[in-house]
């Protein structure tokens, strides 16, 4: 995400503001998403499980 920010949304285009402020949302939106995933690994099921049940609710809707 943060190459994306990088690469188009370039200072000559928006200014000295909007980039600073989208790679800030990069790294809240990283922030969030390694909490979700510490949450899950250690006060659920776990990552692998989590996949596991994911894989198993495609193949049973597959086989319908």
């Amino acid at each position: 995400m943060e190459a994306m920010v990088v690469e188009y949304i370039r200072v000559l285009l928006f200014g000295h503001v909007i980039p600073k402020i989208m790679m800030l949302l990069v790294y809240f939106l990283t922030a969030t998403m390694l909490g979700g995933l510490f949450y899950l690994n250690f006060n659920d099921i776990g990552v692998s499980r989590a996949f596991w049940r994911i894989w198993k609710n495609m193949k049973s809707k597959n086989a319908k």
